[in-house]
């Protein structure tokens, strides 16, 4: 080792610092933006610009910025940037000496991912990404700067640490921490990572874990917790399926001085009421020694329906006639328990309204129904009446 430099920089995580061939591509004025975070990107840039050259045109403050920022850079990718490691893409998963690929395997390899190709595949994408990358070599002359066409020769560019946040909160880190310093005084290449650049420049750099260990403790404590409060709440919910499939909240024989009747209904419509906003009241009417079973969830003697707009439709008898019908399908769902010799049948009464411009109630009719107790499908058609109301009121 020739030099050594120390470079003391604070990322938090997600946190975008620019990159030396981001601000001079993203500051020229040819570039076509391929992205509304392109243009967010330059609109950050020249705002930090022209926070240092004030006056200077954003492509020529670009230039000033990396010579004075010459040598080692660094500078990360967040997940929004959708960068690929591409140290990631040229190793193989198996270790054999002779590996052959069969047809398929080929053809997965020449789909292209970011302009590159496939060399293996990939697992599920993680949760989010954050990379750290450094820019060495960059030239400290803006005569050089200037002469580049290409952004991309700017300087050399690598990753040097790679971190992948899972969903279950865990995390990858490639490549991962370096191991311990046997010593100071002395180099040791396996404790180091070592790479060269095309220029031949070789650089080494370590990756250390600069955390409280009792702080790490305590979080992996917390995680494992959080972890088995995870599987505990798995398993329940797997228990609860698993009583939902074999059922073993069954009822007792029934008992045979009771009889269960289960009715499942619908209020359709209501027909030629001569107001609009129409809505419906009812209430069921059981006779002694009747009750809802306590197992209904919907055991309701009473309920409303919604407001409906009344509808032009064809009478079904006549199809000269058009009807004025308001639509309901509000469902009817309840659970009785009677004794098994009752002769006497439950019955539901229907109260029908409307709301005027001041939403004010006005009574369009009452009609009633008895419910039946045998078996089948049923539909009843009810005919409403309507009390004629005081003297003082047919005045009003």
């Amino acid at each position: 080792i020739e030099s050594q430099t120390v470079i003391n920089q604070n990322f938090l995580w997600q946190q975008k610092i620019f990159g030396p061939r981001e601000i001079l591509c993203l500051t020229h004025h040819g570039y076509k933006f391929s992205s509304l975070l392109d243009t967010q990107y330059a609109q950050e840039i020249k705002s930090m610009l022209e926070s240092q050259y004030f006056g200077m045109e954003p492509h020529d403050a670009a230039r000033q910025y990396i010579a004075n920022h010459s040598g080692c850079r660094l500078f990360t990718m967040v997940e929004d940037d959708g960068y690929i490691d591409q140290t990631n893409y040229n190793k193989h998963l198996t270790n054999s000496s002779n590996p052959d690929m069969t047809p398929v395997a080929q053809k997965l390899i020449e789909i292209p991912l970011e302009g590159k190709k496939r060399s293996h595949h990939t697992r599920d994408a993680p949760h989010q990404s954050f990379h750290i990358l450094c820019s060495l070599e960059l030239p400290s002359d803006i005569g050089e700067i200037s002469s580049l066409r290409v952004s991309k020769r700017l300087g050399y560019q690598r990753s040097l640490c790679s971190i992948m946040s899972n969903r279950d909160g865990t995390f990858e880190m490639k490549p991962p921490f370096s191991p311990p310093l046997k010593s100071r005084e002395s180099f040791d290449p396996s404790e180091w990572y070592i790479f060269q650049t095309p220029s031949g420049s070789k650089y080494c750099y370590r990756l250390e874990n600069d955390c409280d260990q009792d702080e790490v403790q305590s979080n992996l404590s917390k995680h494992h917790k959080s972890m088995e409060e995870e599987v505990e709440l798995m398993q329940l919910r797997q228990y609860e399926a698993q009583r939902n499939r074999v059922n073993f909240d069954l009822e007792i024989t029934p008992n045979p001085q009771t009889k269960r009747i289960n009715i499942f209904g619908e209020i359709v419509a209501a027909i030629n009421f001569p107001n609009n906003d129409v809505y419906i009241n009812y209430e069921i009417w059981l006779p002694p020694n009747w009750s809802f079973s306590s197992r209904d969830p919907y055991r309701s003697t009473s309920a409303s329906t919604q407001t409906s707009k009344a509808t032009h439709s064809t009478n079904p008898y006549n199809a000269h006639i058009q009807d004025k019908v308001s639509y309901f399908g509000f469902p009817l769902q309840f659970e009785l328990l009677a004794p098994a010799d009752s002769i006497n049948a439950p019955r539901i009464y229907f109260e029908v309204k409307s709301v005027d411009w001041f939403w004010a109630d006005r009574l369009e009719g009452y009609t009633s129904s008895t419910i039946p107790l045998h078996p089948g499908s049923h539909h009843m058609h009810l005919q409403a009446f309507k009390p004629l109301p005081p003297i003082r009121g047919q005045m009003r």
